[in-house]
């Protein structure tokens, strides 16, 4: 078995949960059961839609508590342990990878900030700006971990790796909106806004299963014919592939989107996404368009779509980054990390 402790909710959203599932996915091709410890459940339909088991231990995500995973022994041995959170203390870290020795458990760590030396026996950092990262100043002396760095293991779902565009459009009319779970800066009303006067353009917006904004959104579709609304989507490749380029937000969709080659427009809203929209944006891979704390949500909606128009008409431009994106991300990192890691 494989156990997963990691949380999504409408403050932090759902990427540690959703990159987590593409490796559960894989591993349960692998033929391992997998098991997804959460501190609440706001996390806990999407999990069991993937088909995983999980379990609510109704704790603070922002506060682990020493013995809260002591249970997971009592119920099984697993092989190896996947932990993915930023707020996880490295006290606790040390505790668990004694239980996890004793138990001959491997402890697996996911990291995008290279701010603690924790112990464990492997670490990922799959970000395009991992190789920057200076892991062995904040290791010093200790054990440094086994280390599975760069994009090689961006762990994607299948349909990522199974699927790719063919070519590009003359013409980018068909424009994918994508601002997260949950959007908590209300970017996608003021986009849609905005892409009300850019008639000669459609906008495919994905609403995430956390944005308090739906009935907004529904309402500024319904008034104008150029802007479609999605729902729970479950062929998100497949949307990406129909869409010309992409307004997203500089999280882990940013992979996805390189895998399907779409040209992409991102802007930053927490501080862990700068490396990668700053790191896409010098390599001309993604437009960077900014941080939505230093411009506002208004001022960054009219430049995203702006930009996004631009890069619509712009065939060259379109062609080059397209034949970029597809060396960063192949879609095949969820079946490396186990791979490798077990």
């Amino acid at each position: 078995m494989i156990v997963f402790r990691a949380d999504g909710n409408s403050i932090i959203g759902m990427g540690h949960i959703m990159r987590c599932i593409s490796i559960a996915n894989q591993a349960k091709k692998m033929g391992h059961d997998c098991l997804f410890i959460v501190a609440s459940g706001d996390c806990e339909r999407i999990i069991s839609a993937a088909g995983h088991s999980v379990k609510v231990i109704d704790s603070d995500y922002l506060n682990w508590r020493d013995g809260e995973l002591d249970f997971v022994f009592d119920y099984c041995i697993p092989n190896m342990m996947i932990v993915d959170s930023y707020y996880i203390k490295k006290e606790f870290m040390v505790g668990l990878h004694d239980k996890c020795k004793k138990n001959e458990t491997k402890l697996v760590y996911i990291d995008d900030r290279c701010v603690e030396a924790y112990e464990c026996d492997v670490l990922i950092n799959y970000n395009v700006f991992a190789s920057n990262m200076d892991y062995g100043s904040i290791y010093g002396n200790n054990d440094i971990p086994r280390m599975l760095m760069g994009t090689k293991y961006v762990p994607l779902r299948d349909e990522f790796f199974e699927k790719k565009r063919m070519e590009l459009s003359e013409f980018g009319k068909n424009i994918l909106i994508s601002t997260g779970g949950a959007d908590s800066e209300h970017l996608t009303s003021a986009l849609l806004q905005v892409a009300s006067e850019y008639k000669d353009f459609d906008f495919h917006v994905v609403v995430g299963m956390m944005n308090e904004d739906r009935d907004i959104l529904k309402a500024e579709a319904l008034n104008n014919r150029n802007i479609f609304i999605y729902e729970n989507v479950n062929n998100m490749s497949e949307l990406m592939l129909s869409c010309d380029l992409a307004i997203s937000a500089a999280g882990s969709t940013l992979y996805e989107l390189c895998a399907m080659q779409t040209p992409t427009i991102t802007y930053v809203l927490a501080d862990n996404q700068v490396p990668a929209a700053e790191m896409f944006g010098s390599e001309g891979v993604i437009i960077n368009c900014g941080d939505i704390r230093k411009l506002g949500k208004d001022k960054l909606a009219k430049k995203l779509i702006k930009e996004a128009a631009a890069l619509a008409r712009d065939y060259s431009k379109r062609q080059d980054v397209y034949e970029k994106m597809i060396k960063y991300v192949d879609g095949g990192g969820a079946r490396r990390i186990l791979e490798e890691a077990l």
